[in-house]
């Protein structure tokens, strides 16, 4: 009779160990929850903060660079040879300026719209080519557009020729298409957060792949046959109307958070990406140490109750922590 009551006692005692340790275990993994929501959020805010500022050097950088070069234009066209609009007198200039000044071509443009580059070549720009604004005002204009001279994406910028205070021509410098991705690439965030430049209608002028600038792909146009893009094509349309502000959207199955902010003195914004998984890498070493400290608090109690070996809990202090 006193080990039938014994054994109640034990079976009694087990009975209320485990459920203390499935309380215990629940409690533990709410409170992991709880934690790992509130860390994400917490870093989650944080990396926004500082893609955000990032964001904004790097639109002053590329502010910056684009003047240098609007500032080397503005020193030839000062020049007499270049001011007289004798084409004579401007070519030798022009042929030795190239070579020093980054371009890859640099042409004048005349009061007809006809371009005359230092190699001799010439073309008429239609009326609607948005670099011929420069010819109206005393501010440099620069556009990502496709060259009617060789057909192929380019940078170009422009500043007027100005001779007894009027604009009587305009210099052009000619860039290579990829001049906008070369310079977005020198921002990013982490190990593979990327930067990239959009014009004011969303089109891509400059990223790391290529070919996305030379398909001038716009996710605002393409989604309209991909309704999967409707996330990426909102964060785009945000970009170009604001100042400057966050997102983020599923692309191929991962989800990226974005900053962006305008590039001063143009219509382009630069955005910076940084994938999700990046971002919370931090919680990773969080959710294995919840993890770990279950297992052992589950393996201790088993033990102290007879129901694990002190090996195994021993393994469990140790080699969950390994």
């Amino acid at each position: 009779m006193k080990k039938t009551n014994s054994g109640k006692k034990e079976s009694i005692r087990v009975k209320l160990i485990l459920y203390f340790t499935m309380i215990v275990l629940l409690s533990s993994i709410t409170l992991g929850v709880m934690s790992i929501k509130v860390a994400s959020n917490i870093i989650t805010k944080e990396a926004e903060s500082t893609m955000i500022t990032l964001a904004n050097d790097a639109a002053k950088l590329e502010y910056s660079r684009l003047e240098t070069q609007n500032k080397r234009l503005e020193t030839i066209a000062a020049i007499d040879e270049i001011r007289s609009m004798d084409g004579v007198l401007q070519q030798p200039i022009l042929v030795n300026m190239l070579k020093e000044m980054g371009f890859s071509e640099l042409g004048v443009i005349h009061l007809d719209r006809t371009v005359v580059y230092s190699n001799n070549d010439s073309i008429q720009l239609p009326e609607s080519d948005p670099i011929l604004n420069v010819l109206e005002g005393t501010e440099a204009v620069i556009n990502f557009t496709i060259s009617p001279m060789t057909n192929e994406l380019v940078l170009v910028q422009a500043v007027p020729i100005v001779k007894d205070n009027k604009v009587v021509g305009a210099l052009l410098g000619r860039r290579d298409g990829s001049a906008l991705s070369e310079m977005a690439a020198d921002t990013g965030y982490g190990k593979e957060g990327y930067g990239f430049i959009v014009n004011n209608e969303g089109t891509v002028i400059g990223h790391k792949n290529i070919d996305l600038v030379i398909s001038q792909y716009n996710s605002i146009k393409e989604v309209e046959n991909d309704k999967s893009l409707e996330e990426l094509a909102a964060t785009m349309r945000k970009a170009i109307t604001e100042e400057h502000g966050t997102g983020n959207y599923s692309f191929n199955g991962t989800r990226q958070y974005v900053s962006f902010c305008s590039i001063p003195g143009t219509d382009w914004t630069f955005i910076l990406a940084a994938s999700e998984s990046e971002i919370l890498e931090p919680i990773r070493s969080l959710q294995n140490m919840i993890f770990a400290i279950s297992i052992k608090i589950i393996v201790l109690i088993l033990s102290a109750i007879g129901l694990a070996s002190m090996w195994v809990a021993v393994f469990a202090d140790v080699g969950v922590t390994i």
